[in-house]
């Protein structure tokens, strides 16, 4: 306990509304996070460990940074992502203070990212300071990731790093805004698009043409109606069909003879977005069999695959058992539909498993007076570093 209880001496309130404010005071907007990349490298140097910036794209640098252990193994990949979305144009006004403030008011600390995730970065920033700080000696290496474009689709950022696996280790953990709830099984996220085909005519005579609006009333309505094919997830729920967007025609005098609707579907652990797409041509080659006149396909825009850590993996028992020593109590289970995010492409290309774990509330997020808790950030922060000592194993330096 003599380890612990030095390691979570070093984690103070005061320090973790300082540096998250000094965060938020830094605008990162998605696309110009070269500034709070050089401060969070500049504080890690600080820290006696080094942080290379990789980049993509100029300008959007990643920080990667490696606490050594006495081995070659990785224990844990901390990750947080330094980009935010912008203010918005008309809700600026709506703000009560400074997005880029850092304002504290009754324990909460309000500004843009604040929740999403710049208090998430500081409870990294603080576990991985108070270890060091402690003379611990860690059996297995922890690295770190400030990662850029996770709000655009983690392209510059955990896409690219993760393709070119330029990290490694046995677990993932994401300080996404949680809640303080602890989540390992993520939906998938597939965005399809939908064409229907038919053939121009005057309104007046309808007979003549084929309508492509009609026929994709009929595709939308038979996905809605019969949906698709899963087995309800305990913590995540159902799987989820919304169609986003509709266009097709070009005159309200001619039968349209093209129309293409967009729609994203979260599918559940045991799904994956191909199959789903191999649903939906069934359904179209049903209506095809009713109707010949009909003629649609259907392709994948984007998508990510559900991503699972059974909720009995051991590994849950030993976060249960950090934070219980760290802060007296055992983590909630998380129950959101989110995808897998940034975690998602480690797991994908080098099958290194994520778990999102964070201060904030996702309610909040990207929203006017943003905010986060304190004492979120500080009880986070003791959590990882609990949990570090644990799966990665630490032993005082001897004097």
């Amino acid at each position: 306990m003599e380890v612990l209880n030095r390691v979570m001496h070093g984690i103070q309130e005061g320090e973790a509304v300082n540096f998250t404010r000094s965060l938020i005071e830094i605008p990162s907007i998605i696309g110009d996070e070269q500034a709070i990349a050089d401060y969070l490298s500049r504080e890690l140097n600080k820290l006696g460990i080094s942080a290379e910036s990789i980049e993509a794209k100029r300008g959007r640098p990643n920080v990667i940074s490696h606490i050594k252990g006495q081995t070659d193994d990785v224990g844990l990949i901390l990750v947080g992502h330094t980009d935010t979305v912008p203010v918005g144009v008309g809700t600026g006004e709506a703000w009560e203070m400074d997005p880029f403030d850092g304002d504290v008011r009754n324990g909460l600390i309000y500004g843009l990212g604040s929740s999403d995730m710049k208090g998430g970065i500081a409870s990294i920033f603080l576990a991985v300071k108070a270890i060091l700080s402690s003379n611990v000696k860690l059996k297995k290496g922890v690295t770190v990731v400030f990662c850029v474009d996770e709000e655009g689709g983690s392209i510059d950022g955990m896409k690219y790093i993760g393709e070119r696996k330029l990290v490694k280790g046995a677990l993932a953990m994401e300080a996404e805004p949680t809640g303080m709830c602890v989540q390992g099984w993520f939906k998938g996220r597939t965005w399809y698009e939908i064409e229907a085909r038919g053939k121009s005519a005057h309104s007046s005579s309808p007979t003549k043409g084929i309508n492509a609006i009609h026929h994709m009333v009929d595709i939308i309505h038979k996905i809605k109606n019969d949906g698709f094919e899963y087995e309800k997830h305990p913590l995540v729920g159902d799987c989820t069909i919304s169609f986003g967007t509709i266009e097709g025609g070009t005159s309200v005098k001619s039968i349209p003879d093209l129309c293409k609707s967009r729609l994203e579907v979260r599918t559940v652990p045991g799904q994956t977005g191909e199959g789903v797409m191999e649903q939906i041509h069934t359904y179209i080659s049903d209506l095809g069999k009713k109707d010949p006149a009909l003629d649609a396909s259907v392709r994948i825009i984007d998508g990510k695959d559900p991503m699972e850590i059974s909720p009995k993996d051991p590994v849950f028992d030993v976060i249960q058992g950090a934070s219980q020593k760290a802060i007296g109590k055992k983590l909630e289970l998380g129950r959101t539909g989110s995808a897998g995010g940034d975690l998602y492409f480690l797991w994908k290309n080098m099958g290194i498993p994520g778990i999102y774990f964070g201060p904030g509330d996702l309610g909040c997020a990207h929203a006017p007076n943003e905010r986060v808790e304190v004492r979120n950030i500080v009880d986070v922060a003791k959590c990882y570093a609990a949990f570090i000592l644990e799966f990665c194993g630490g032993s005082l330096e001897e004097p």
